[in-house]
């Protein structure tokens, strides 16, 4: 712990050496400053969860540790007893029959949340003449995505593996599918099956960074998103860069911003042998476009590009 030396004007002066691995979390710089007069901190500090399946290993049971709040609002969110609002995902085709049940105070606490939500409270009393258990139609996003952005509303981790069992769920009808077994070449004809039974051969797909990021900018969860944001950034590399400058450039101009610099450093490399890195884009909307912002990128100075990149990382850094 730092000494400080309290002035009688009430400034201070810090003075603190820490070993850089201690205070970054990847490319980025990630630390806590706090302010005390006490000898010894009234509480721990830990990272926030961020969970990536094919890399973080984390320990849930440290989360619940942190305090008695957040073992609670796990809780509530797998209380079939407690909750009222049923979200029903019908693009997602796989989960069509599941609901996800929340509680609409918890979720209200975000104005475009609130929004939908009164909005569907509103069409349902004028379409049922009660109100009852609200159910509310999700048309842009999967039953996973959206799972991931409400275990984040209620518990502040992000965790993009869906675990079933810390979700409150009905089953409706059961799905019925076609599945032609490739071994013998037999078709199996309606078999009823639940995505949500552990021994299906269904499993749902593990929430992409990019799925997130659009989620919690549609809904307006600001720190979410300036989270996905940097991991967005921090991914990219040869075998992604194009498709994030079209899929995500196109609407977050951070992502645009650090696609194109990576594109103009390594531009040899990957249009060498002929290869044409816009080849899948060619009837893309923005593909001209694009290709002209890569060749004016291309042309700035490397020095000033990397002035540029450094203020969009560091107002990253900032927002988280």
């Amino acid at each position: 712990m730092a000494k400080a030396t309290l002035y009688e004007d009430m400034t201070f002066h810090v003075y603190l050496t820490v070993p850089v691995d201690k205070a970054t979390r990847g490319k980025m710089y990630d630390f806590e400053i706090v302010l005390t007069t006490q000898s010894t901190l009234s509480r721990t500090f830990k990272m926030p969860l961020s969970v990536d399946p094919a890399v973080d290993e984390v320990d849930e049971s440290a989360a619940i540790k942190a305090g008695p709040s957040l073992a609670i609002m796990k809780t509530l969110l797998a209380d079939r007893h407690s909750v009222d609002t049923q979200f029903i995902f019908t693009a997602d085709k796989t989960c069509a029959n599941v609901g996800l049940w929340a509680h609409r105070s918890i979720l209200s606490r975000y104005q475009a949340m609130d929004d939908l939500i009164k909005k569907s409270l509103k069409e349902q009393v004028a379409r049922e003449g009660d109100i009852g258990p609200l159910t509310i139609r999700m048309e842009k996003f999967s039953l996973a995505t959206f799972a991931c952005l409400v275990y984040y509303l209620y518990t502040g981790t992000i965790k993009r593996t869906m675990d079933t069992s810390q979700f409150a769920f009905s089953q409706q009808d059961k799905a019925v599918v076609v599945i032609k077994d490739e071994t013998t070449g037999r078709t199996k004809d309606r078999i009823h099956w639940s995505p949500l039974d552990a021994d299906s051969s269904w499993k749902m797909k593990d929430v992409t960074w990019t799925d997130l990021l659009f989620i919690s900018e549609y809904f307006g969860v600001k720190d979410l998103r300036d989270e996905c944001l940097r991991e967005v950034v921090e991914s990219i590399k040869d075998s992604n860069v194009v498709e994030l400058l079209f899929e995500v450039g196109c609407f977050f101009e951070k992502v645009k911003d650090a696609g194109l610099d990576y594109l103009a450093d390594n531009m040899e490399s990957m249009c060498d042998e002929g290869k044409d890195p816009f080849e899948n884009y060619r009837d893309h909307k923005e593909c001209h476009a694009m290709m002209l912002d890569a060749m004016r990128y291309k042309s700035i100075p490397v020095s000033r590009r990397q002035k540029h990149l450094a203020s969009t990382i560091r107002s990253l850094q900032i927002c988280n």
